[in-house]
């Protein structure tokens, strides 16, 4: 069974996905897989968009949607076979889980949600960065919001407006009958 965890940055993905790895799921980060892929085809990636620096990258990329469409294409779909390969339960940590298609390889998608405003505060303490920056990455993110696009497997929505505990956490995800 693969499960998708998705939401937009600063939601509080990161926390729902150790909090699953501890109930004994593996959780694949997107990011975290897709630059191992990205390092391991370097010299496509350097040749396409004229770096292959993870920092540089991502500053490209937030800022230019059709480099970040070739970068998309060139890792996709590799890590599309790594994840069919995988003989296991699987949960798909990742914000582009639409985008990269990769949601309709999964049972359902459970979304993590909080608004703007909190996700702002917790990008500029975890990430250090600017408002203008998380603008940036905010628009890179508009199809990832479950209110504008239809996920192709059903969605269940963890609100995470003020932080949710561990039990919290337990409890919604048994209620709605993920566990």
């Amino acid at each position: 069974m693969i499960v998708g965890l998705t939401g937009k940055s600063c939601s509080g993905k990161n926390y729902v996905a150790k909090s699953l790895k501890a109930l004994g799921f593996t959780v694949w980060d997107l990011d975290r897989e897709a630059a191992q892929i990205g390092n391991s085809m370097k010299d496509g990636v350097l040749k396409q968009l004229g770096t292959y620096d993870g920092r540089e990258l991502r500053e490209l990329v937030f800022q230019n949607p059709e480099k970040l469409h070739v970068l998309e294409k060139i890792i996709y779909p590799v890590l599309q076979k790594k994840i069919l390969c995988y003989r296991y339960d699987l949960v798909i940590n990742g914000a582009t889980l639409h985008r990269s298609g990769f949601d309709t390889l999964c049972k359902f998608v459970i979304y993590v949600d909080a608004p703007y405003e909190e996700r702002l505060k917790r990008a500029k303490k975890r990430d250090r960065i600017t408002e203008k920056e998380f603008a940036l990455r905010e628009a890179s993110q508009q199809d990832i919001d479950f209110r504008a696009v239809k996920y192709r497997r059903p969605v269940h929505v963890l609100d995470n407006t003020s932080g949710f505990t561990p039990e919290d956490l337990d409890r919604a995800l048994t209620f709605r009958g993920l566990l």
